[in-house]
Parts: structure tokens; sequence; C-alpha cells
């Protein structure tokens, strides 16, 4: 066996297959690479799950809202029905007046006022 065959299989031996020592290099340099990526993705993926997060408690508040806006607004129509009822039964249980024919003067006659007037 000479130099070049043992170097060959310690080579093969080192990266599993038969690449040369210069694509070594460049297998070191993507791993570094890939590694980085991976730690991107890993920061990404917790922004990601802070950003949802945000979003339900976003989607919490909106639905609080919709809930008060939707009592509010029974409450309002109930009041509404109330004031409505109330006023029909006022309407009800207040008395007309009267309606009375007011007398007309005839010309020549005494007003009101002066009869009013002679009467004191």
């Amino acid at each position: 066996m000479t130099l070049e065959d043992r170097l060959d299989a310690v080579e093969r031996t080192i990266t599993d297959d038969d690449r040369g020592p210069a694509d070594l290099s460049n297998a070191a340099a993507v791993e570094r690479r890939l590694d980085a990526l991976a730690e991107r993705l890993d920061a990404m993926e917790d922004r990601l799950a802070d950003a949802e997060g945000d979003v339900a408690t976003v989607r919490g508040h909106v639905g609080n809202a919709e809930r008060i806006d939707r009592e509010t607004a029974q409450v309002a129509q109930r009041a509404l029905a109330v004031a409505r009822e109330t006023e029909a039964r006022l309407d009800e249980e207040t008395p007309r007046p009267r309606e009375r024919s007011v007398p007309v003067e005839s010309e020549g006659e005494p007003s009101l006022g002066e009869r009013l007037r002679d009467l004191w």
C-alpha cells in the first residue's frame, strides 16, 4: 500500500465518503452556515410564538369589547322599552283637558273683563 493509498483511506474515514481535503473545508463552511441558519430559525420561531401570543391577547380584548358592546346595546334596548312603556302608561293615566266652548261676545254686550270688573 502506498502513501497515497493510505492518505485516501484516512480521508475516507474522516469524511465517510470519497471527498478530498479541499472539499472538507467547503463542507465545514457549509456546516457553519447551516448552524447559523438553524440559530436564526430558532430565533424566528421564538419571535413568531411571541407574535402569536400577542395576537391571541388582542383577539381576547376585541372579544371582550364586542361582548360589552352587545351587553350595552341590550341594556339600552331594555331602557328604551321601559321608557316607552312608562310614557304610554302616563299618557293613559293623565286626564285630557276637556273641550270647552268659548262664548263669543256679541256686539253691544260687555266683554268678559268688563263683566268681571262689574262683579267685583
